[in-house]
């Protein structure tokens, strides 16, 4: 129930597109505060990322050498279009430092800056100087008001929302 200006799903398989897709139609139109939701079946080693301010939510999803791969596909957007840019990474079974973490290749980053991190999640935001505090703040805090000129990319949506609300 976040207002962004659009949300895009991104799921390599088929399977977890289709469950995606079985997600959106039981989500509650009414309650929707996004302008468009779009859902795109690729490999987000190959997405091409919008040019516009952007929050991504990552949900765990890669293995190392294709975050390695989708990373630097962000870094080139980024120097290619500077802009606002967020990226939400919540490994919920992986802690900070243990040696499957992969948040250490995002901390390796030229390009992102930790704003807040947590055992099991961490808010970047990109270098680019005209970021906005504000936006550092209401992400930090799950607050959601002034999203409106954003767009959301969330990788990871083929989780289904009946095992979601068991959980």
């Amino acid at each position: 129930n976040y207002p962004f200006k659009k949300v895009v799903g991104v799921e390599r398989y088929e399977e977890f597109h289709q469950t995606a897709l079985k997600n959106i139609g039981k989500f509650s139109k009414s309650k929707c505060q996004c302008e468009s939701i779009e859902l795109k079946c690729i490999d987000a080693a190959y997405y091409s990322w919008p040019i516009e301010p952007l929050i991504l939510y990552f949900f765990n999803p890669f293995s190392v050498d294709i975050l390695k791969q989708v990373l630097s596909n962000i870094e080139v957007s980024i120097e290619k279009h500077p802009r606002p840019l967020y990226i939400i990474y919540y490994a919920p079974i992986i802690f900070r430092g243990s040696p499957w973490d992969r948040r250490r290749l995002f901390d390796e980053s030229k390009h992102l800056m930790v704003v807040k991190a947590e055992n099991d999640f961490t808010l970047y935001r990109s270098s680019y100087r005209e970021a906005d505090e504000k936006i550092d703040k209401i992400l930090a805090k799950a607050d959601s008001k002034k999203l409106r000129g954003y767009s959301a990319l969330i990788v990871g949506m083929g989780v289904s929302v009946d095992s979601v609300s068991a959980s």
